[in-house]
């Protein structure tokens, strides 16, 4: 049921009662609703984080779509590319290539490892690091993952006009570099897994 200002009355089915007051807002007047599901408040619509975020869900979903119509997933295609660019790149390095920390990476290389998509081995000189390479399959899922990535690279540039690609990468760049943790005593860490 709605109020004379069409917002839904919390509790409007029976008569006021204790509960009803608790679902009201702090005042005891009906909380609004949004009109919209994609309705968001003024401060988060001016919130830089927020809508990083907010975009990088929309642009990993659509991603998604591209590729889990394959048999694939989209957080395999940077871990592939990066591996493919960079043959026998150590665990470590590939977390700080990819944004990604251990305790999300290691899983993740694990299920690929299963999965015949790539090769881990032990450093010559290091036995606490560990190197990795594409297998021939990691090859191919990754020239799929790359086709969807260049499609949607042309969704993307379908919504940005020839200016903003540079202009919002070189933004983007700068907010990743800038907030990216200069924590590195040099210490290695362990490639462990």
């Amino acid at each position: 049921m709605l109020d004379d200002a069409g917002r839904r009355r919390i509790g409007s089915r029976r008569p006021a009662a204790k509960g009803a007051a608790r679902r009201a807002g702090a005042s005891g007047e009906p909380v609004p609703v949004l009109a919209k599901t994609g309705e968001l408040a003024a401060t988060l619509r001016r919130q830089v984080g927020f809508q990083l975020g907010r975009a990088m869900g929309a642009s990993f979903q659509a991603f998604s779509v591209l590729v889990d119509d394959k048999g694939l997933r989209a957080g395999h295609y940077a871990v592939l590319q990066v591996i493919s660019d960079h043959p026998g790149i150590s665990q470590t390095q590939l977390s700080l290539a990819v944004g990604r920390d251990k305790t999300t990476l290691t899983p993740l290389l694990k299920e690929m490892e299963r999965g015949g998509l790539i090769a881990r081995h032990d450093h010559p000189t290091d036995r606490r690091s560990r190197l990795l390479d594409l297998t021939a399959l990691g090859r191919k899922k990754l020239s799929i993952l790359a086709a969807c990535a260049a499609r949607h690279e042309r969704q993307l540039d379908a919504i940005l006009g020839d200016g903003e690609r540079a202009a919002l990468l070189a933004l983007l760049n700068k907010v990743a570099d800038g907030l990216t943790l200069a924590g590195d005593d040099g210490d290695e860490a362990t490639d462990e897994a």
